[in-house]
């Protein structure tokens, strides 16, 4: 029905609201939350919370960075983006803070 909303977008609505009044370490965590959340596949409006972009200037950038590229890249991007290669060990079985593996 027109009027009903699937249950990512629910999701995604409720990361959202956490997100705007969430700043430092646990807005970086809420973001790993999101990335690992199944279901949801889209972050444009994460991405717009002026708290969000302004993780672009500090030590979180990286977060910014990995959730552009669940935004905007490809598959092949994710493969070679250097914080999730860096962060790999040996043995891990996932990609760090997106709860997917790698193979």
């Amino acid at each position: 029905m027109a009027g009903e909303q699937k249950p990512s977008s629910n999701l995604l609505e409720q990361f959202i609201l956490l997100a705007k009044g969430t700043s430092g370490s646990a807005l970086t965590a809420l973001i790993s939350q999101v990335l690992e959340a199944p279901g949801v596949y889209v972050f444009g409006e994460l991405l717009e919370l002026a708290n969000v972009q302004e993780l672009a200037e500090g030590a979180n950038a990286a977060y910014l960075q990995l959730l552009n590229l669940f935004a905007y890249g490809t598959y092949p991007d994710y493969i070679v983006y250097p914080l999730l290669r860096a962060a790999e060990g040996p043995g891990d079985a996932e990609s760090p803070g997106t709860g997917r593996p790698h193979h």
